[in-house]
Parts: C-alpha cells; structure tokens; sequence
C-alpha cells in the first residue's frame, strides 16, 4: 500500500513536470574567542563534522609523550597491545586533522592555519613512536622479526598513503606541470630532489621554502651553535632613570635572528658583481681625476656588502633603515645541511620534463653563460668539517648566512622606522616588536 502511494505521488510530480527544490548546503560555523589577542578558533561545525579544536589540539599534542613499548626491544615491533593502543589514538588524530583541511582550512584565519599545520608535523613526527625505520633497517632473521617486519612496511605505507591525501585535501588534484610545489614537508627537513637527497635542517609544513629560512627565527635550519650563542634572549637595559631624561625607562635590547640560504647568498653575489660593474661605468663617464675616481669607488666598496670565505669572522655594519646593529656570519646547519655538488645536467643532454624548475634553471644559467655559485662552508680551519667532507666526497656544504640584528626597541608596534631620508614613501611602516 505504502509503496503504491509512492509511486502514485512519483507519477502526480512527473506529470505536472514538478522538480525537487535542491537544499542548500549547510553552513560553515567558526566560534572564535576575540577574548585573546589574536582570536582564536574553539570550535569548526559543518554539517556532521564538529571539531572541538582544544580537544584536538591536546590530543594531537599528547603523541609527541605517548610511552614506547615496554615489552619489546626497539629494534622489534611492539607487541599487540601497545601497538594498538598507539595506532588507535594516531588515526584519530589523523582523521581529526583530514576533517579540518577537508572543510575548513581554505576559510580559516592565517594564525589557525599555521596551528593546525604544526598539528600536522606533530603527527608526522609521532609515526617514530613505532620504529618501523629501525625495524625494517635490522637484518635479524626469525619469526618475531619477520613478523614486524611485514607490519613496519603496512605501517609506513599508510603513513605515506595519508601525508598524500592530506596533500590532494590541501592543495587539490594537480598536473604533471605543478607537481614539482610541495605543500606538507617531513619536519626531520628529510626531502628528495631532482639530484639526490638533501638533508637540510627541520621545516614546517605550510610554509613556503623561501620562508622557511628568512622568517624569524630560521624554520628551515637549525641554528648553529654559534649563532645559538649569540642570540640569548632579550636583555633589559633599564638603568634605573625613572623621571625620563634619558629616554630608557621600559626599553629593552631586541635581538632578531634570520638566515639567508644559499640560493639567496648566489643572488646577492650577482647583484653586487653587477652593480660594481655599473659603478666603474658612471665614474668613468664622470670624467674624474684618477684621485677622485679612486676615492669614489672606495666609498662605494665601503657601502658594499662583503661576501664572507670563512666562518669566524663576522661582518658588522648599521642598518640605514632600522638603525639597528646588523652582523652576518658565514654558517651552516646543525646538523650541517648538505648538498650535491655540480650541476644535474652540465651536458644539457636531458629533455626537460614538466616541472623540473631545477634543470630548468641550470640550462637556462648556462646559455646565459652565468656561472654558478661555489660554496665555501667547508672552511679548513674546522676539523671536523674535513672529518664530514672525507667521509661523503659527493655531498658540498649548504652555504648559509647567520643575521643578527640587535636594537633597541620599547613600546611595542609604534616604533617607526627611520628610513634615511627616503621620503614619505615610508612614513606608516612600522617595526616589528
């Protein structure tokens, strides 16, 4: 009877040429507490996907303290229980985090963006909770070994599995052409290129390559020990002069560090060979006296940056723009960061494939006739530095440049900046505290 109604009603819509009405969709619901300084995010709703973010976030963060296996040696699988007891909160929190990339990330504020993305490297970091890598690394042959053996690679199989669908989620289905952009990164810093592996520090998933040295703070290098040393965290310089004639009351010593990689450092090399090759052109054509001349190609080499060759001596110098104390250091990662030497395809013998920028850039330096950047890390006076070069004759140092700038900086954002007679090109820009 009922399904005769049904059909009868099916028929009436049919005849009269009705259409369901399509539903919209739900909408998507961000609670943000404005009671903090930025908002934050405390709750993502849409639909029957409800993330309570405090309770992500903790969950997410309770991997990085979750205990190892005490029953079996590291270098064998855990045992059922502990095993499980792990993948179960690790595929929570997997889940946990596709549901927010899914729905609400391309809508979410730029600070929640970059929480939930070092979310993302916390589980990526916590895989090691399970020594698959060891596991699979160890050549002991019996049962129990075997047996983990087979679950480390299913392990880390899902593991790469899951980091590509958060990679399709994040970014969408792409080209042959625009494969090469990588969203996500292995925080170890761990990553496969065109000519090998490169072994280049920590790095934080969402954040372009570019960025992750010249932020503050240098995201994709740790930092050397000396550059560690010399940036210890802000000095108060109150001395005690509480009726303001000197101006210093509350002020305190800013220290920010950055670094410049070696593709930066290649650019820099270029610009400052070309601009002295411009310099030499105008006070020719000024018609100068040999002493005028010289004197102003020495005051020009005087304002010019100096390339550092060797690692303990750092060049110091007044920023113009900030007034702030700047000194750089020729440098490298610690671990140090390596990489291949020479070029991909010197011959040019290779078809280009879509994307490969890295060919690319070296064919396109080589029909220009530029030459490419040499590094000179691998300075003689550290020992170990030969030690490491001995061992690996196929792996150069990563050159790196260590930026320390020291000020003094007081009352927060409303600092400006004196730009030496720039104008009022600049008059709203503000420094950073």
């Amino acid at each position: 009877m009922q399904s005769a109604y049904i059909g009868l009603v099916a028929d009436a819509m049919a005849s009269r040429s009705l259409k369901p009405v399509a539903m919209p969709p739900p909408p998507i619901i961000l609670v943000t507490d404005h009671s903090t300084t930025p908002p934050t995010a405390t709750r993502y709703t849409f639909d029957r996907n409800d993330i309570d973010f405090s309770l992500a976030y903790r969950r997410i963060k309770s991997l990085l303290t979750h205990p190892p296996c005490p029953h079996h040696p590291q270098y064998l699988w855990p045992c059922d229980a502990c095993e499980s007891a792990f993948t179960a909160k690790y595929w929570t929190c997997a889940a946990t985090l596709l549901d927010y990339f899914a729905d609400f990330h391309s809508i979410d504020t730029p600070l929640m963006q970059s929480i939930w993305f070092y979310l993302l490297d916390i589980w990526q970091e916590s895989a090691h909770i399970l020594p698959y890598e060891t596991v699979l690394d160890e050549t002991i042959e019996h049962s129990v070994a075997l047996i983990g053996r087979a679950r480390a690679r299913d392990f880390e199989k899902a593991v790469r599995d899951t980091i590509t669908l958060f990679e399709v989620t994040v970014w969408g289905r792409r080209t042959e052409a625009d494969s090469w952009d990588q969203v996500i990164y292995d925080p170890r810093g761990e990553a496969m290129c065109p000519v090998g592996e490169y072994d280049t520090g920590p790095w934080a998933s969402g954040v372009k390559p570019w960025n992750q040295f010249l932020g503050e703070g240098g995201m994709g290098v740790a930092a050397p020990w000396s550059a560690a040393a010399s940036t210890s965290t802000s000095q108060d310089n109150t001395n005690g002069d509480r009726d303001g004639d000197g101006g210093r009351d509350g002020e305190h010593e800013k220290t920010i560090t950055r670094y410049i990689p070696h593709p930066a450092i290649a650019l820099i090399e270029g610009h400052t060979a070309r601009s002295r090759l411009l310099a030499n052109s105008f006070y020719t054509k000024q018609k100068l006296t040999p002493p005028q001349y010289n004197a102003a190609l020495a005051d020009w080499e005087a304002h010019t940056v100096v390339l550092p060759s060797k690692r303990s001596q750092p060049h110091t110098y007044t920023s113009r723009f900030t007034g702030r104390e700047t000194t750089y250091t020729l440098s490298n990662g610690a671990p140090p960061i390596m990489r291949y030497e020479g070029l991909g395809d010197p011959q040019l013998e290779l078809a280009v494939p879509d994307g490969d920028w890295n060919l690319m850039d070296e064919c396109v330096a080589s029909c220009r006739g530029v030459t490419a950047y040499v590094g000179v890390s691998g300075g003689d006076e550290d020992e170990e530095d030969e030690d490491m070069m001995d061992s690996e004759d196929e792996l150069v140092p990563f050159d790196l440049w260590t930026v320390v700038e020291k000020g003094i900086g007081g009352g927060g954002r409303g600092e400006v900046l004196d730009l030496g007679g720039t104008g009022g090109m600049f008059e709203t820009w503000y420094a950073e505290e």
